[in-house]
């Protein structure tokens, strides 16, 4: 009799189904170059130029590359997913710190946009997707890493919260730069993106 292996697969290893190198670096060069964009937006690098940046960096540029790493499938573009995401999360933690801190230092209220509110629920919903990745779906030690329920719930719920994080940033950006034009520019990649990191 063949002996089973006591390694999971983690995804689809069809080479079919492998996202191209070229297309995940362009999702993260457009983050990058926008995050660049927004952090000199008025001219100097200031306190401030830290959340739009790293909002950028973290809802776009990594969690878009470590969606389409892990719709590569197998072991390896699985861990990578996780640390691209636990990257994508700690920057946005920080993002939150300085958005927050600077408001208290210009004495602002807090939590007084949709943007906002769109942004916490996204950053929080990202907390719960890290616990439950790292503690529960780890292809290491993941307490629930054979569950299909908790990991098809975790691949659309993390989708979800990406679509949020997303809507965020267009709200963003509206407030930031009112230029018809630029706005377009800046939201129809987001939209086209969508159908490759999301679908």
């Amino acid at each position: 009799k063949k002996r089973k292996s006591s390694k999971v697969e983690m995804g689809n290893n069809n080479p079919a189904n492998k996202v191209p190198t070229k297309v995940i670096l362009s999702v993260v060069s457009y983050g990058v170059a926008v995050s660049g964009y927004l952090g000199t937006k008025f001219g100097t690098w200031n306190w401030f130029s830290f959340h739009p940046a790293l909002m950028m960096l973290s809802f776009f540029s990594l969690t878009g590359a470590a969606a389409l790493i892990k719709k590569r499938g197998g072991y390896t573009n699985t861990k990578l997913h996780g640390y691209l995401m636990a990257l994508a999360t700690v920057a946005a933690g920080f993002a939150f710190y300085v958005i927050y801190s600077n408001k208290i230092m210009l004495q602002k209220d807090h939590f007084t946009s949709w943007h906002s509110w769109w942004g916490l629920t996204a950053l929080l919903a990202y907390l719960l997707l890290f616990v439950v990745g790292l503690f529960g779906l780890h292809p290491d030690f993941g307490a629930a890493k054979t569950n299909k329920l908790i990991r098809a719930s975790h691949k659309y719920a993390a989708r979800l919260a990406t679509v949020i994080a997303w809507i965020s940033m267009i709200l963003a950006f509206n407030k930031l730069d009112d230029d018809p034009t630029h706005q377009l520019a800046f939201a129809t990649p987001l939209v086209a993106s969508a159908f490759i990191v999301l679908v």
